[in-house]
């Protein structure tokens, strides 16, 4: 396969992550409350701008800053995702330590933007590239010793993404000799489709627990309040008790008062 067929093939890849983008972006508009659909549609949207428009060009040009930039802001945005809507479900505590992280990226990426024309460019994608892959790494080891439920299927799609992209997608070691013939292509697609049908899947189960949760909360909360109603009610039927007994208590001693202090008297 040819420069202008793998090049194809990166438009394939584009529109199926701009038509992933968009179901989430429906999920979020049906139920405001899923801002994890959004966070992971933004990814998308993206990667969508990298795979489509900025594929296959030549180095230092525009499209080709435009590729580092949209591909460093999809792996952030991805991260903040797989951080906060996935790790810190059964790690509360690691939101506390990501979120430096992330403003730090996110400036990092600012520089970058800055640094569009000077020679600097380069280290400083480099480092942010560096950085990002080492803390996801560090993410999907954290998951799997925690056994967060189903997040080995995040760390095979890694795995099988990080293998694909050395061996495959850049040919680190001259594997393929520059040629693109069906099965490197057909690896090519299966390694980059992979990662987000994971995420995708594992959205949708963290979306179906939380509302599975929320809705054992509200029967919780539901029966909490029929108890504190019902307490309230043997509060109220205790008082009024008390107040029939102290008033019938009142009413005979005020005639048994009369009866008796004559009879004292004498």
């Amino acid at each position: 396969m040819q420069l202008f067929e793998i090049s194809y093939a990166y438009k394939f890849l584009g529109g199926f992550y701009l038509a992933l983008s968009v179901l989430h972006i429906i999920f979020f508009i049906y139920n405001r409350s899923r801002k994890a659909s959004l966070i992971y549609s933004i990814g998308l949207l993206l990667v969508f701008i990298n795979f489509t428009f900025t594929q296959e060009v030549e180095s230092w040009s525009g499209a080709y800053k435009i590729n580092i930039l949209t591909d460093l802001a999809a792996n952030g945005v991805l991260l903040f995702y797989i951080t906060n809507f996935i790790l810190a479900a059964s790690l509360p505590g690691l939101k506390k330590i990501i979120r430096p992280f992330t403003w730090m990226y996110a400036a990092g990426i600012f520089i970058l933007i800055l640094s569009s024309y000077s020679d600097y460019f380069n280290t400083i994608q480099l480092i942010l590239r560096t950085t990002i892959y080492i803390v996801i790494g560090a993410c999907c080891i954290i998951g799997l010793v925690k056994k967060i439920a189903n997040f080995h299927l995040i760390v095979l799609a890694t795995l099988l993404l990080t293998v694909m992209w050395v061996f495959v997608g850049t040919d680190l070691f001259n594997i393929w000799g520059g040629h693109y013939p069906f099965i490197r292509v057909f690896f090519i697609l299966i390694g980059f489709i992979s990662p987000f049908i994971a995420y995708s899947y594992y959205l949708s189960r963290y979306l179906s627990t939380t509302k599975k949760s929320l809705a054992r909360e509200q029967i919780i909360n539901e029966q909490l309040t029929v108890i504190n109603l019902q307490a309230e009610k043997i509060k109220e039927l205790d008082k009024l008790k008390s107040h029939f007994f102290a008033n019938i208590s009142h009413e005979l001693r005020t005639p048994l008062t009369l009866i008796l202090s004559p009879l004292e008297n004498e």
